[in-house]
């Protein structure tokens, strides 16, 4: 027995997961830019290249496990996004 109260907060929780896949997205465009310009500002000296490397190796780790969470994050919510619709649909029909 599912009420119009659960409907109501199944479409705002769907309303949340696709504006966050909206806001991930355009998060994912400004950084691969981001990337693109560190690479094309550092490939101009090769050294330098190979020492900035090395110095934020660090880093790198972390922000490809960092990268790699949020992908995770991102196949979760479309696939959580997919069920609230089958949700949605499969009540609408009964």
């Amino acid at each position: 027995m599912e009420t119009a109260n659960y409907r109501l907060t199944l479409r705002e929780r769907l309303k949340n997961r696709e504006e966050w896949v909206r806001d991930y997205l355009i998060y994912k465009k400004h950084n691969d830019i981001t990337n693109r310009v560190t690479t094309k500002t550092q490939g101009k000296v090769p050294l330098t290249l190979i020492l900035l490397k090395i110095y934020f190796l660090p880093t790198i780790i972390l922000k490809f496990f960092s990268d790699f969470r949020s992908w995770y994050y991102y196949n979760k919510c479309t696939t959580e996004i997919q069920i609230i619709k089958d949700e949605l649909n499969r009540d609408e029909i009964r």
